[in-house]
């Protein structure tokens, strides 16, 4: 859910966002929006979310992000498939409980 400020943000129109506005328009948290575009940076825009540094800043286009998450929602993986049954499993190991330990005090 998106509140305060944040949703003040989403409803003006600008040509470049911020991380918080990116964060509130993709659904993602601000670790991934980071590495996506520290991605993009090092890939140069080959891989990750488009994003320009202004000085210290770290802007997203509006246009090439509306066009990223279209291709992003386009390319999104089918449903994991569910698992097979007939893998064969490792027993595991259980804990054996001694309650005798009258020979840890035997000289």
């Amino acid at each position: 859910m998106v509140r305060g400020r944040y949703k003040r943000l989403m409803v003006e129109e600008h040509d470049f966002l911020t991380v918080a506005e990116v964060m509130a328009h993709l659904r993602m948290g601000r670790t991934f929006v980071y590495q996506e575009a520290r991605r993009y940076l090092a890939t140069d825009g080959a891989a990750g979310i488009p994003c320009r540094k202004f000085g210290r800043l770290l802007r997203f286009p509006t246009s090439e992000l509306r066009a990223y998450a279209t291709l992003r929602s386009a390319t999104a993986s089918p449903a994991r498939p569910a698992p097979a049954t007939d893998r064969v499993t490792r027993p595991t190991r259980r804990r054996v409980n001694r309650t005798d330990q009258t020979s840890l005090f035997e000289a």
